[in-house]
């Protein structure tokens, strides 16, 4: 069910772009039970699809090399075979199956993929109409459990939970 209404009528079909310069997709985990390691990826790509004044799909590419945590020695770690393997899987990707905007509750139900693993996501989300753009912003915990993320000896020092946050700036 697709019930995302666009502000905008008369268009038909479009796909809206990401603008990279006004959009944001970070991270939050935790380390060693007590410290929290932020970071956020600065290559991704998104689009938003629109059918008859409704969103009908969004999907997105994240560039692993791209992950930045303020310290680049971590960073190297994480890029890794031990981590995310950025040279065997240089992205991570997302694609919706569906959308939902109700009074109660707005979801975009989807398939996120890391590394080789791949699972379905509910990210609760809101947006915001601008004149020339569509801000989506959104939140979801993923568990690194999940996508098979096991890094080995530091395994238990690493929190399971993922918090990610975006906030996507979409134009014509």
């Amino acid at each position: 069910m697709i019930l995302l209404f666009w502000v905008n009528p008369g268009m038909q079909n479009r796909t809206l772009v990401l603008n990279n310069e006004r959009s944001e997709l970070s991270f939050m985990i935790t380390h060693m039970g007590f410290l929290t390691v932020e970071g956020n990826f600065g290559a991704f790509d998104a689009s938003l699809t629109m059918e008859n004044d409704y969103i009908s799909q969004i999907e997105g590419t994240i560039q692993v090399a791209s992950i930045y945590t303020e310290e680049s020695t971590r960073d190297e770690t994480l890029k890794g075979p031990v981590y995310l393997d950025a040279k065997r899987f240089p992205t991570m990707t997302f694609s919706s199956n569906s959308i939902l905007l109700s009074t109660s509750e707005n979801q975009i139900n989807g398939r996120l993929r890391i590394k080789s693993e791949e699972r379905e996501v509910v990210i609760p989300y809101q947006i915001e109409h601008l004149d020339t753009s569509l801000i989506l912003t959104a939140e979801v915990l993923i568990l690194r459990s999940e996508f098979n993320l096991d890094f080995g000896a530091m395994d238990q020092l690493i929190g399971d939970e993922i918090k990610v946050s975006a906030k996507l700036v979409f134009v014509d």
